[in-house]
C-alpha cells in the first residue's frame, strides 16, 4: 500500500459533485464564451460599424474599469470601441429601473472614475442580465423598436423626458432602484 509523504492534515478533500458535473460554470462563463465565440466567427455583437469583437478581457478593475466583468474592444479599420460590461446572473432591471448599484459603477465609468480611459465619444456601457420580468422585458423590447426605427435626436428627446418624468433630478442615484 502507498503510504503519502503529505502529512494527514495536507490531503485534499474530494471536490464535491457540483464541482467536478459542471456546475461551476457561472453565467458570466457562459456570457464570456459566447462573445468569444462570436470574436472567432467575426461576427457583430453590437452594430455592423463598429467591427467585430479583436479583444475580449476579463475581471479589468485593475485597469481602471468600474464595470469590470468583460471589456470588449472591437476593431473597424482603424476605429476602436470599448464596451466595459457588467454581467450579472440576478436581477438589476425592474419597471422600477436599474438596480442602484449598476447605475452607480456605470456612472462611474463614463465619467472614467477609478482612472479609466472610457471615451464616452467613442466607448460603450453593458448590462447583460440572466433574470428580467416579462413586463420590464417586453418594455425593454419597445424602446428597442423606437430606438432603431427614431433619429438619434429624437429618441435622445424622448429619453430626456423620460428621465425627467420619472426623476427629481437627473443624479445618478435617481436613476436606479434599490433592489438586486
Amino acid at each position: 500500500m502507498a503510504r503519502s509523504i503529505l502529512p494527514v492534515r495536507m490531503l485534499r478533500r474530494g471536490a464535491p459533485t457540483k464541482a467536478t458535473g459542471g456546475g461551476g460554470y457561472t453565467f458570466a462563463d457562459k456570457v464570456a464564451a459566447g462573445f468569444l465565440a462570436q470574436m472567432l466567427m467575426r461576427k457583430f455583437p453590437l452594430e455592423p460599424e463598429f467591427g467585430p469583437i479583436a479583444e475580449v478581457h476579463f475581471e479589468t478593475r485593475e485597469s481602471g474599469h468600474v464595470l469590470d466583468d468583460l471589456l470588449l474592444v472591437l476593431k473597424h479599420g482603424h476605429q476602436e470601441t470599448r464596451c466595459a460590461v457588467s454581467v450579472k446572473s440576478n436581477r438589476q432591471l425592474t419597471k422600477d429601473g436599474f438596480n442602484s448599484e449598476f447605475v452607480q459603477d456605470a456612472w462611474g465609468q463614463w465619467q472614467g472614475a477609478a482612472g479609466s480611459n472610457f471615451d464616452p465619444a467613442t466607448d460603450f456601457v453593458g448590462l447583460i442580465v440572466g433574470v428580467i420580468d416579462d413586463r420590464t422585458l417586453h418594455q425593454w423590447r419597445e424602446l428597442q423598436k423606437q430606438a432603431t426605427s427614431t433619429r438619434s435626436v429624437a429618441l435622445v428627446v424622448f429619453t430626456n423626458r423620460h428621465i425627467s418624468r420619472h426623476c427629481s433630478s437627473s443624479t445618478a442615484s435617481d436613476l436606479g432602484s434599490d433592489h438586486g
